[in-house]
């Protein structure tokens, strides 16, 4: 006999009982559960207020095949979630009881309950058959609490991804129901193909945690592995096709350069969500994902070459709160080189200005009053991008630096414009800031070229 048909049989035999007794008509069934190795079945009844009986296979031999249970001895961990774990399964439950058990386990779980596991088969049964809290709430008209947060299994073909791989659910195993059969597939276009790497069988229970302690086991990290085979195939496709007009006009077209600038973006395309799921060839992603970031490319590529460093784009001289000004006062340290400041929020007519900077080996300050004369936001930006010692001041006098340097040079650069002669911090000159940034590069390609010949020789 089915199980369907054993529950439904079960069922209709309580019920009849429960009708024909003058003492139990005001019972109706809250579950039944069902062991399918033995066909025995436990089967729990109430008035839904204290009083409780159940048909068990040790009541066979009791009056009517039923016992009395003890309001005050009755709980859902002992009668529902230990027979769970000693292998019944849910034939079936009613709503009232299944709002009921949400109830107990949002109060109890989990330090209060001893059958853990006990809970997370009853948990897989309602996701199993789509006993959510929605539905709860529409059956009975009440706010039931969502207890599916506790849930570590996964649904009947319910899908996962782990570490690239995506899982998928299916159908217990028939010849060990203690087990979920489990299709793995090497990424999103093969599950969609259909194209499964293996199914395997793993415990139903923690099921999501166990498909995860399997890959971990028995498979490598499916997105490092994709990464070792398109690393080098997409860097060279980015160096030598899709950005080889930028690197051939660029003041710095060496191969070695443009190699280590194409691997670094390779490294950035290789987060994204186009490189990790996409459907298309690994090229058309990148191609794709190149025409989408032109821009932020050629920024990044002119900061890694040390030709273009500009002010910060979070800068707040971009903030539509900033003035700007031109000092009426000379650099004594620089001739012919005005100070330029950025002031956020509204200054006095006559301001008056400690301007203190410190860094490796200087320390100078000016504090008599000086003239402020406004200019233009475009103005500033030239001037301090090409000829001037510029300060930066937020509106509670606090000195900032403007610059943006490049990552790798940027703990580097107050020591590189010590060793050209420069100040450090933003008070040289840009133009003169990135003609040290381009020297100290040369001179450290060159020195790989001589140390590589001395090698070559040897």
């Amino acid at each position: 006999m089915k199980i369907k048909e054993q529950v439904l049989e079960v069922k209709n035999n309580i019920e009849q009982i429960l009708k024909d007794s003058m003492e139990h008509q005001n019972k109706k069934i809250d579950f039944i559960l069902i062991n399918q190795e033995t066909n025995e079945t436990i089967t729990i009844a109430s008035d839904g207020v204290e009083e409780i009986i159940e048909f068990t296979p040790n009541t066979k031999n009791e009056s009517n095949n039923y016992s009395s249970v003890a309001e005050w001895a009755y709980n859902f961990d002992e009668y529902l979630f230990q027979e769970l774990e000693n292998g019944y399964e849910i034939g079936y439950m009613s709503v009232d009881n299944h709002y009921g058990v949400w109830n107990s386990i949002e109060e109890l779980y989990p330090e209060d309950i001893n059958y853990k596991d006990g809970v997370q088969s009853y948990l897989q049964y309602c996701a199993d058959n789509k006993i959510i809290k929605e539905y709860l709430d529409k059956q009975t008209g009440l706010d039931t609490p969502d207890i599916m947060k506790h849930f570590e299994g996964l649904a009947l073909y319910e899908k996962m991804e782990y570490k690239g791989y995506i899982i998928e659910a299916d159908d217990l195993n028939f010849d060990n129901p203690k087990e979920n059969l489990v299709q793995i597939y090497d990424n999103e276009q093969d599950y969609i193909n259909g194209e499964e790497r293996e199914t395997v069988s793993l415990i139903t229970i923690g099921l999501r945690q166990n498909v995860k302690d399997y890959i971990d086991e028995y498979y490598m990290d499916n997105q490092k592995q994709n990464n070792n085979v398109d690393r080098p195939y997409l860097t060279f496709v980015l160096g030598y096709d899709l950005l080889n007009d930028m690197f051939r006009n660029s003041s710095m077209s060496e191969c070695d350069v443009s190699y280590s600038f194409a691997s670094n973006m390779i490294d950035k395309f290789m987060q994204t969500d186009e490189y990790k799921y996409g459907n298309k060839s690994v090229y058309e992603l990148l191609e794709k994902w190149v025409d989408d970031n032109k821009s932020y490319i050629k920024s990044e590529y002119s900061k890694f070459i040390g030709t273009d460093i500009k002010l910060s784009e979070n800068s707040i001289i971009e903030s539509d709160h900033t003035n700007y000004y031109e000092l009426d006062w000379d650099c004594p340290t620089e001739v012919d080189k005005k100070v330029y400041l950025a002031i956020k929020g509204e200054i006095s007519d006559n301001p008056s200005f400690n301007i203190s900077t410190s860094g490796v080996g200087y320390n100078w300050n000016i504090e008599e009053n000086h003239t402020l004369k406004s200019i233009t936001k475009s103005k500033f930006m030239e001037k301090a991008r090409l000829e001037t010692i510029v300060y930066f001041f937020d509106k509670d006098g606090r000195y900032n630096d403007l610059l943006n340097y490049p990552l790798d040079l940027q703990k580097q650069m107050d020591l590189l414009l010590l060793d050209n002669g420069y100040k450090p911090h933003g008070k040289v000159a840009l133009k003169d800031q990135i003609k040290a940034v381009k020297s100290k590069i040369k001179y450290e390609r060159e020195s790989k070229k001589i140390e590589k010949n001395m090698k070559d020789e040897r």
